[in-house]
């Protein structure tokens, strides 16, 4: 009978456990969801610290009820010991179970003001915190402000990089100078190896090279020129971070590029072979060209253009090629060069008329050399036979020959006074010696010059118009006229010559010479092919002159001179229908004169054949009358 009572009281402490668990479980419950989001966590932390409390109380109620229970098994089984016995132990239960509420009652009024404490706690350091962290903003804004205030925008900004050069916190005039040394020096040292065939060519490109160094810093400027908030961020993340950014220089100046690979020599490289020819003793032997490789430039600049867009100089570039061209042999420019007119052998007046050797000619057939050309496959050899001429006097010729013959010989009879004796002298002195090569023309005017006191002439007897007068050179019409008559006999030609006014004491009418400076002249000409000379000597009263030459034929030469009859239109003294000059006075000749035409006749060696030539008209005043 004592158990039931027991059991009841256990009974009734675990409800009342329970409906104070829950209420303070609701508690709870509701002040922690006052708390917000961040409460509900320690919420449930709370909730379950308290079941595990209210657990460990059960664990602890059974364990006494279950000693109780074996008490009282204890004393069933001794039996009923007596009523006083089991109403003290009732007693004693309500007693404890009181206290136990009692020890509850304050068990749970400590820990409620341990919460309360504790909530109170965490509120003040939430504060503080939230307090601390405005704080911090607004310190923290602060200095950001101040950091964007502080960034200098005219300068770049810090651990910029471009090209490898370091341009942080440079304005743009100095990051402009510092990237032009580095292109300056990039320059110097861009140069293409590029190779063709087994070898490999150096192209130096920094003048074609081109950077804008200005631009480039301006754009680095660029990278912290925000709004005022952005450039402390800006500041920082250069600070932190950095920029790094590569431009290099470009090729822009082509003509220069092309300058730098023609200097290089890629240009000038070509496997192809042209066709060339040799001159061997009788033909000329071609050897037809071969196409080949040659540098295609075009391609080998696009390939220089992207290796410095990315600052490869390193890598060799291989040359590309194009197909070669075998060009068209230049027949008419090798004929030239080929080609050579015979030449004789002849003089050399500027080297004392040493003789100058003769000269073969040689040359092709130019229309059978391109038919063969034509048909010619590459690297067939062609074979063009050469044609050979001799000269008409070789040089063997000419040394044997040279002034060997005499062709003619003619003598005059000197008389008068010194002076014109004197004159005489010294015109023979001047054209003694004279060489006339073919087709040479000796003047008598400028072998003599001017007749001057200067030059050494004397006056003596001349004639002046009609007139006889003394003149400086008086005289030297002899020493022209024993020219005239010897080339005469030497079958030279006259293509020059004028009479007298007068009749001559030294020479036959129609025979004589006469001269004036800048007036009447004396010319002989040589038209045979070898040379002529003229040896003109003074020996006392005889002046001699002698023609030497080469005769290659006898030619026997006869001189004519007949009086004219009838006029025949030709105006007498001027040679070829001439206008008489005024050293013969301009004078229309009246009253008696002696007018005659001179001729020359050649023949051959049997005289078989003749040829006749008018030499000239001769017409004189007063024909009782001579001058000398």
């Amino acid at each position: 009978m004592g158990a039931a009572p027991v059991r009841e009281r256990l009974r009734l402490r675990e409800d009342v456990e329970k409906v104070e668990m829950k209420e303070e479980e609701g508690k709870k419950g509701r002040d922690e969801g006052k708390e917000g989001t961040e409460g509900r966590g320690k919420g449930k932390e709370g909730t379950d610290k308290g079941k595990e409390r209210t657990e460990g109380e059960m664990r602890g109620g059974e364990e006494r009820t279950e000693r109780g229970n074996e008490k009282e098994t204890e004393e069933g089984e001794k039996g009923e010991e007596g009523t006083e016995e089991r109403e003290e132990e009732a007693k004693d239960g309500k007693e404890e179970e009181g206290e136990m509420k009692e020890e509850l009652a304050k068990e749970r009024e400590g820990e409620k003001e341990e919460k309360e404490k504790g909530q109170e706690t965490k509120k003040s350091k939430k504060r503080y915190i939230a307090l601390f962290g405005d704080i911090a903003v607004l310190v923290v804004a602060l200095a950001y402000t101040l950091l964007c205030a502080m960034v200098n925008t005219e300068h770049i900004l810090p651990n910029t990089e471009v090209n490898g050069v370091q341009l942080g916190s440079m304005s743009v005039g100095e990051a402009t100078k510092a990237l032009e040394a580095d292109w300056i020096a990039r320059c110097e040292k861009a140069e293409f190896h590029v190779a063709f065939g087994e070898d490999i060519y150096d192209v130096p490109v920094g003048d074609a090279l081109e950077l804008d160094c200005k631009a480039l810093a301006e754009e680095a400027l660029k990278l912290g020129q925000g709004s005022f908030f952005a450039r402390g961020g800006l500041w920082l993340s250069a600070f932190l971070g950095g920029t790094k950014k590569q431009s290099l220089p470009k090729v822009t100046d082509l003509e220069a590029l092309h300058k730098a690979i023609k200097g290089s020599g890629l240009l000038e490289l070509d496997t192809t072979t042209q066709t060339s020819y040799k001159k061997k003793k009788k033909q000329l032997v071609f050897t037809m060209g071969k196409t080949g490789e040659v540098a295609d430039e075009k391609k080998l600049i696009e390939q220089m253009i992207a290796a410095a867009q990315i600052g490869d100089f390193e890598t060799v570039l291989p040359c590309p090629t194009e197909a070669g061209e075998v060009e068209a042999v230049d027949l008419e420019g090798i004929y030239k060069k080929i080609h050579t007119k015979p030449a004789d052998a002849a003089l050399d007046p500027e080297n004392n008329y040493e003789i100058v050797k003769s000269v073969k000619g040689v040359g092709f057939d130019k229309k059978k050399a391109r038919k063969l050309l034509e048909k010619a496959e590459e690297g067939a050899t062609v074979a063009i036979d050469l044609v050979y001429k001799n000269p008409k006097i070789t040089t063997k010729a000419m040394r044997k020959r040279l002034f060997k013959d005499q062709l003619a010989s003619f003598t005059t009879k000197v008389a008068g006074s010194p002076n014109r004796r004197a004159n005489i002298s010294l015109a023979v002195q001047k054209c003694n010696g004279a060489i006339l090569q073919k087709g040479d023309v000796f003047s008598f005017n400028d072998a003599v010059g001017e007749q001057t006191a200067e030059a050494g002439f004397m006056p003596a007897t001349a004639t002046k118009g009609t007139e006889v007068v003394q003149a400086y050179g008086g005289g030297i019409c002899q020493v022209s006229t024993t020219i005239f008559e010897a080339a005469l006999y030497a079958g030279l030609e006259i293509p020059e010559r004028w009479c007298h006014v007068y009749l001559s004491s030294y020479a036959d009418p129609g025979m004589d010479a006469a001269v004036a400076w800048g007036a009447l002249d004396l010319k002989l000409k040589n038209q045979e092919d070898y040379p002529v000379k003229l040896e003109v000597k003074e020996e006392g009263e005889d002046l001699t002159v002698t023609v030497w030459g080469t005769k290659l034929e006898e030619r026997p030469i006869e001189i004519e001179v007949v009086e004219k009859g009838e006029p025949d239109g030709t105006e007498a003294g001027s040679p070829g229908g001439k206008d008489k000059p005024d050293a013969l006075g301009g004078l229309e000749i009246s009253g008696d004169t002696l007018d005659v035409v001179t001729y020359r006749n050649i023949y051959n060696a049997d005289k078989s054949q003749v040829f006749r030539e008018k030499i000239g008209d001769s017409s004189y005043l007063d024909p009782s009358k001579k001058v000398d």
